[in-house]
């Protein structure tokens, strides 16, 4: 699963530096919040039309609480950690599902170069 493997690149993100309300604020953005809502709903249509997943939405669940856990140890911002937990349940569901994005790859490609994602991607 990438998220797995997303998982280990959260640690090398370099958060030290980070101006985390210029970051929040590049997500809120209507250039990355469209395409995340974007994104978000069109996996939503494709949960509807195809049956439930026996167990995936608890693994779901598991995956975005052990990402929110980790953000959070990484930059004591409940926010940033927030955002991540999101990001990583919108991956994981994705592939689960078999929703291929675009969008949602270089959400994906930031993670794995380490790089936390906000702004234009």
């Amino acid at each position: 699963m990438i998220a797995d493997t997303l998982l280990e690149q959260l640690k090398k993100i370099d958060f030290s530096d980070m101006d985390f309300d210029k970051v929040l604020d590049m997500r809120d953005s209507s250039v990355f919040d469209k395409e995340w809502v974007r994104v978000w709903n069109e996996l939503e249509a494709l949960k509807k039309k195809k049956e439930a997943l026996d167990g995936e939405e608890n693994l779901s669940e598991s995956v975005r609480k052990e990402v929110y856990l980790e953000l959070y140890n990484l930059t004591q911002n409940e926010e940033i950690a927030a955002y991540g937990s999101d990001d990583f349940g919108l991956i994981y569901e994705s592939e689960i599902w078999g929703l291929s994005d675009e969008w949602l790859s270089k959400l994906v490609k930031c993670y794995q170069n380490a790089r936390f994602p906000h702004g234009k991607l």
